[in-house]
């Protein structure tokens, strides 16, 4: 862990992912997996479990191709797969991929998360999430107080990460440089990559993995929330 590379003193904005970052993936996946295969069986289908499956991995693919409208794109692909309506479609993605995890969050957030929120607000910086997934909600939930939440679906971005898109925009609206903003995340392919093709700087949250281009990284809130009390 090092964040020599991070001018601390001179970031006025902190963008956080949210999914991976502020709280762990596989709790959630587990949940998920275990109430979609009991609804698989007692409704004597996979179909919904198939289109769930097919709705993330359709979402990384368009991430790397930097589709734009993807959500329309992928709606168009996977109603046409399994033959949804459109509004059997939008209820089944609200229910099982938005609303459900929602009430887990708050449960395994992981520990001194709103700490640090509080602390870059008594710094005056500016603090944002950014997700490829809604974000508002989430905040929300998590107990989480952002000046900026948006997601790649919004009619401003409409682009998937590592597309610059939602991080340049969020800059433009909190009225910062790049060279005055962090971006935190847990993927350095998307986060990371968003991030150096915005010009910002990167932390990553989690191990490393011998990746040269991920100059810094923290596994604990802690240890970053000890980093920033030594400069403020």
């Amino acid at each position: 862990m090092s964040f020599d590379a991070i001018p601390f003193e001179k970031i006025k904005l902190v963008v956080f992912d949210i999914d991976g970052t502020l709280y762990p993936q596989f709790p959630i996946r587990q949940k998920m997996i275990i109430r979609l295969l009991w609804h698989s069986l007692t409704h004597f289908s996979f179909k919904v479990g198939f289109l769930i499956r097919d709705y993330r991995r359709l979402r990384e693919k368009y991430g790397e191709r930097e589709t734009q409208n993807f959500e329309a794109e992928i709606k168009e692909t996977l109603c046409k797969k399994y033959g949804f309506s459109s509004a059997e479609y939008d209820a089944l993605i609200l229910e099982w991929f938005f609303n459900k995890p929602l009430p887990w969050l708050l449960k395994i957030r992981f520990p001194q998360v709103s700490e640090v929120f509080s602390f870059l607000k008594a710094q005056n910086i500016h603090v944002a999430v950014l997700s490829d997934y809604p974000a508002k909600e989430k905040i929300k939930v998590l107990r989480l107080e952002a000046d900026h939440a948006h997601w790649a679906g919004d009619p401003e971005i409409q682009t998937l990460k590592p597309h610059p898109k939602g991080l340049q925009y969020i800059m433009g609206k909190a009225g910062v440089t790049p060279e005055e903003t962090l971006m935190i995340g847990d993927r350095d392919d998307r986060d990371g990559e968003m991030a150096r093709r915005a010009g910002t700087y990167f932390l990553l949250r989690g191990k490393l993995k011998e990746n040269p281009k991920a100059l810094s990284s923290f596994t604990h809130w802690g240890h970053f929330l000890n980093a920033l009390k030594k400069v403020f």
